[in-house]
């Protein structure tokens, strides 16, 4: 996953720069006069970063970062509504690209007619557009459109067409994380005024799942991690490297384990714990054992990542016992050592 955090700010980082260039073409004196002045204003790698971030903001007279994230409705919410209204817009909502694993996005509309665009590991960058309100429709004109600047790839996701795309305020709509969404087929924004409660029946990615909330798991075989869940879907992986070297689940009669693909495993280890955060209404037959599929949050102890869900067969898994503590940590130990991303060692 940190590979994938990391890609990401590599790709907004880029795509600002790439903005610079396309509109400065023929100004590389201006670029230069603009590198020289952050030079001599900045003297650490905090305040470059810091004036490069201001420069950008600027350069289309838009509000600075801090100015679009204080943008809130005027009234004091803390249930969701059942009509939308330009008061219950304003504000912060992150935004969920259906198909896609992960959410890092989040739109903010300032209460006229203006969204900005940010993302939580690489902050504003100047991605902006216009929008209007129509009852329960929003509709989102193609961000940058009146500077004309690129488009990166993972925006375009959201005007495929290179038009407007509509969305419409749902309050019925049993999302899995919060009541009243903005959706359309392919994206849902939420601003998490009020939250789903655990125990009820609501919709993740498209499958029907009942909420766990926090409920600690372990796999009593090595399960195969999936992306949805089906036998037939995604084989999902999971880096080990991180987590085999940690007290919780190292045993010193163990070496530990090389950092390298070869602890990106495809299975939930036997002894490994979890926290289910749902299961699906619909249940399948394995190996003569009927269950559901478990949604199972794991963490690889990297310090830039954050817990990863992946599906698991629920007809192997168990209620984590705190009783059994060491008892999993020598299965773990065993089954990483079985498939060889650490050994035992000779005594």
């Amino acid at each position: 996953m940190k590979k994938v955090l990391i890609s990401l700010m590599v790709l907004v980082l880029f795509t600002s720069c790439s903005k610079n260039n396309q509109n400065k073409k023929s100004e590389k004196s201006t670029a230069k006069e603009i590198n020289s002045e952050i030079k001599k204003e900045s003297k650490t790698e905090t305040n470059v970063q810091a004036v490069q971030e201001e420069t950008a903001v600027e350069k289309d007279n838009g509000p600075s970062f801090d100015e679009i994230r204080g943008y809130k409705s005027k009234l004091e919410y803390d249930k969701a509504v059942k009509e939308l209204t330009p008061d219950y817009l304003t504000g912060t909502w992150q935004l969920e690209v259906i198909s896609e694993k992960f959410r890092y996005i989040y739109f903010v509309f300032d209460g006229t007619d203006n969204y900005y665009i940010y993302s939580p590991y690489g902050g504003y960058f100047g991605d902006h557009g216009k929008y209007s309100v129509d009852g329960n429709k929003v509709t989102l004109n193609p961000v940058n459109e009146d500077t004309k600047g690129e488009v990166p790839d993972w925006l375009k996701k959201i005007w495929p067409k290179g038009i407007a795309t509509t969305i419409v305020y749902d309050y019925d709509f049993k999302d899995f994380y919060t009541v009243g969404v903005l959706k359309n087929d392919e994206l849902l924004f939420r601003n998490f005024v009020e939250k789903r409660e655990s125990g009820t029946k609501c919709i993740y990615k498209g499958i029907e799942v009942i909420k766990l909330g926090t409920k600690k798991v372990v796999a009593k075989e090595n399960l195969k991690l999936r992306n949805e869940p089906s036998v037939n879907a995604e084989e999902a992986r999971f880096y080990y490297g991180l987590l085999l070297i940690q007290d919780a689940y190292h045993l010193d009669e163990y070496s530990f384990p090389e950092q390298g693909e070869n602890t990106n495993l495809n299975v939930m280890l036997r002894g490994l714990d979890g926290n289910a955060v749902a299961k699906t209404v619909k249940q399948d037959t394995i190996n003569g054992i009927t269950a559901p599929w478990y949604l199972v949050e794991l963490f690889d102890y990297d310090g830039e990542s954050m817990p990863e869900g992946f599906w698991v067969f629920g007809g192997y898994l168990e209620d984590y016992a705190k009783s059994k503590k060491e008892q999993y940590k020598k299965e773990l130990n065993q089954a990483a050592a079985e498939k060889k991303i650490i050994k035992k060692n000779n005594l």
